[in-house]
């Protein structure tokens, strides 16, 4: 039975709390957060030893669940890598480039199993267009493009230490077209506005954007996203090949010109975000599992997050400068500097 610590006791703390209880071969032995009341009821209510440290959650477990706020997920990494235990981090991998190349360095020369928490990844629709294109199904990908509207948006106060729209919401679809296309990107052009909460404007934060990324086969990925839906959770995906083209997401609701005065009289609503993708952190759970048991790796790697944060960064950067951003993430990791 591994024995997994988690380390941060938030919603997504809880959230993999609640899969340990149904993952085969895995149990909540350790748990750790900063405020030691939090800590004690979570454990009060999902199981597992409150631990002093992080060092004591580490050198005790198993394998360890990264759950804490983004800020902290280097030292809590590298505190892993020093005890020699595999981990699970959820995204970003760190609270900026620098941070994460250090942690995929170090987990790197220590030979320790990793894995990001890009749970979307785990999701059979995206998973079977993965395997299409891998199979040449659809030819030479030459176009996706992503619409996604939440109708669960976060407080300013939060996205001040998360990242922003880019960096919270947008890097799970930075992650899907590099995964589902087997390519890096290379350019992005992006730009924002803020059209649905005036309180993001203190903070320095959009909710409304649109970006363009240029793949390295020349491939374009067009990203249309924003933290307002008020007809639910709408995420969908095109992916246009030189043979035919794939669609996956809820049907689209569109409002009538009369006869409906307000969204929320609307006869249907798609279904939160979380319903839809609530099966996934079971799945992911499971692939980390086995790649701690020594299986091979089946999530995203932290080179993995490390692109997808590049390109959220980047893309936040095209918004507040008004120009292209090109990428040298095969080799170093990092933007290359702006495009004339």
């Amino acid at each position: 039975m591994i024995r997994i610590a988690i380390v941060g006791t938030g919603w997504i703390g809880g959230i993999h709390a609640d899969r340990l209880k149904r993952c085969a071969g895995a149990e909540l032995a350790y748990v750790f957060d900063i405020r030691k009341e939090a800590a004690q009821a979570f454990a009060a209510q999902h199981g597992g030893v409150v631990a002093d440290t992080v060092e004591e959650a580490c050198a005790k477990a198993d394998a360890v669940i990264i759950a804490s706020s983004t800020g902290s997920h280097e030292a809590v990494a590298l505190a892993c890598v020093e005890a020699g235990k595999p981990f699970l981090v959820e995204k970003p991998v760190a609270q900026d480039q620098a941070a994460a190349i250090r942690v995929r360095d170090a987990a790197l020369a220590a030979r320790i199993p990793s894995m990001v928490g890009f749970n979307r990844r785990f999701h059979p629709g995206y998973s079977e267009i993965r395997s299409a294109i891998a199979d040449g199904r659809i030819g030479n990908v030459e176009s996706l493009r992503f619409t996604v509207k939440t109708a669960t948006p976060p407080t300013a106060e939060f996205l001040k230490t998360s990242g922003g729209l880019f960096g919270e919401f947008g890097i799970h679809f930075f992650d899907l077209a590099c995964w589902l296309t087997d390519d890096v990107p290379v350019e992005v052009f992006a730009m924002g506005s803020i059209l649905t909460d005036e309180s993001y404007r203190a903070v320095g934060q959009i909710d409304t954007a649109a970006a363009i990324v240029r793949m390295s086969r020349g491939a374009l990925f067009q990203l249309d996203i924003g933290w307002r839906s008020t007809y639910g959770h709408d995420e969908r995906l095109e992916v246009f090949g030189s043979k035919g083209v794939f669609r996956a997401g809820g049907d689209v609701i569109t409002m009538p010109l009369s006869g409906v005065r307000t969204p929320e009289e609307a006869a249907r609503r798609l279904p939160d975000w979380f319903e839809r993708f609530e099966a996934t952190y079971l799945i992911e759970l499971d692939g980390f599992v086995s790649l701690v048991n020594g299986g091979s790796a089946i999530g995203a790697s932290l080179q993995d997050g490390l692109v997808a944060q590049v390109m959220a960064d980047a893309a936040a950067r095209s918004v507040a400068t008004n120009r292209p951003v090109a990428f040298d993430v095969a080799t170093r990791g990092h933007e290359a500097g702006d495009t004339a």
